[in-house]
């Protein structure tokens, strides 16, 4: 039996790759938060709907000997929790959030030997993780990219 892992992801701000020319073509929720002046959890939590995180297996050499390529090595966040927007670079806000990503083992792989290899390689666990906002709903937007371009500070960490 496959080992999981989960994988607890914070990130401290991040942009864009894209923006929007109005506020207006983002759902409802973002014009709202713009505008409050103490952003709720029941806000936060209206817009974290359309916040993703993955983890990208590509981004590390080798990966196919140890993680499962059952998903191409691309893990949706089972949970991701928006904590803070700030408006003041652009209409797509700059997001602070936690994601949490389950990533499937190759039988007979450890959670030590996993964390052994990602530290052979030179990498960091966290140039694995990508948070990005999902807004494929809204024809409009479906050309544009709104995965993270650059980030003030991302950890990731093993939490199982």
């Amino acid at each position: 039996m496959n080992k999981e892992i989960k994988i607890t992801a914070y990130i401290d701000w991040f942009t864009t790759v894209d923006d929007v020319d109005e506020l207006a073509e983002l759902p409802e929720i973002f014009e709202t938060l713009s505008n409050s002046k103490e952003q709720t959890l029941d806000e936060l939590s209206s817009a974290s709907k359309f916040l993703k995180c993955r983890f990208v297996s590509d981004n590390f050499l080798g990966w196919g000997e140890f993680i499962d390529c059952g998903t191409d090595g691309e893990f949706e966040s089972d949970e991701t929790i928006l904590v803070g927007l700030d408006f003041k670079g652009g209409n797509v806000p700059y997001a602070k959030a936690e994601g949490v990503v389950s990533i499937k083992l190759k039988e007979g792989v450890s959670v030590e030997g996993f964390e052994n290899w990602i530290e052979e390689t030179g990498a960091l666990l966290s140039d694995g993780v990508i948070f990005y906002w999902d807004f494929s709903s809204i024809e409009s937007l479906e050309d544009l990219d709104f995965s993270q371009e650059e980030h003030l500070g991302l950890e990731a960490i093993i939490t199982n």
